[in-house]
């Protein structure tokens, strides 16, 4: 099974993103994209790269499994992460108008830790797509 197409649909869908709009965000025609979900073609590795780090997913999970089940049998969807950074953004820019210092600094602590772990995931998944092309070219 094609999970790339099926994932790549599921993931812009928990975000409302149409396939123009994320073809923009990835620099892609939007046909592209949608030859992508219909199964018609397959992005370069580049271009894998770049949509799992959008959407912050692994590989694993992008291209080997069905993330939509996965997602409601553990309760969550990785991509509404992304949508959870850019919400607490704007929420630290509301509270520094409103010069309510401890909240400002709380919300600046807890958006640090969602960074750090992105920049953990990012890490650790590069050092797994390091080794698989290691091991894909001996």
């Amino acid at each position: 099974m094609n999970w790339f197409k099926v994932n790549i649909r599921y993931l812009r869908g928990t975000i409302n993103l149409s396939q123009l709009d994320f073809s923009k965000e990835i620099d892609v025609k939007r046909t592209s994209v949608a030859s992508w979900e219909q199964g018609i073609a397959y992005p370069n590795m580049d271009k894998i790269i770049q949509i799992r780090e959008y959407f912050d997913v692994t590989l694993d999970d992008l291209l080997m499994s069905e993330m939509e089940t996965a997602a409601k049998g553990s309760g969550k969807k990785k991509a509404n992460d992304k949508k959870d950074v850019v919400s607490s953004d704007n929420q630290t820019e509301e509270l520094a108008q409103d010069n309510n210092t401890d909240e400002y600094i709380s919300s600046l602590i807890e958006s640090n830790k969602k960074l750090s772990n992105a920049i953990e995931k990012s890490a650790e998944n590069i050092e797994r797509l390091v080794k698989l092309l290691a091991e894909k070219g001996k």
